[in-house]
């Protein structure tokens, strides 16, 4: 649906289980990235990514109020890789439509919707 080339990288919409489970993990990655010390730190991280993993699916593949897209960026060279080593960056996006009578964002503009960013790269 949503592809974008970057050069070396593609942006594109997340579709298979796997880009969905290493997002989480570089979610996972980064929220553990300054306790290298603690020896419980691979544990959390498990926890942490099988849980976003699953929020992920779930917020992605649900038709609520907002659209929620998981964007990732692989590398787009001849070189054939798992999903594990193609996913470079990710980036969340939810497109809101404000309820009735809600003025947000309030920049001008006559938007009839919101976004919600997370990005991880």
């Amino acid at each position: 649906k949503y592809k974008r080339l970057f050069g070396y990288y593609v942006a594109r919409e997340a579709v298979i289980d796997e880009e969905y489970w290493i997002v989480a993990w570089l979610r996972a990655e980064d929220q553990y990235e300054n306790e290298s010390g603690n020896r419980y730190v691979e544990s959390f991280k498990r926890k942490f990514a099988s849980k976003e993993f699953h929020a992920l699916k779930k917020r992605c593949n649900k038709q609520h109020r907002e659209k929620y897209i998981c964007l990732v960026v692989v590398k787009n060279d001849d070189i054939r890789r798992t999903v594990l080593n193609s996913v470079v960056g990710t980036l969340d996006v939810c497109v809101r439509h404000p309820l009735y009578g809600e003025k947000f964002p309030e920049v001008g503009c006559n938007c009839t919707f919101s976004m919600c960013l997370f990005c991880c790269i």
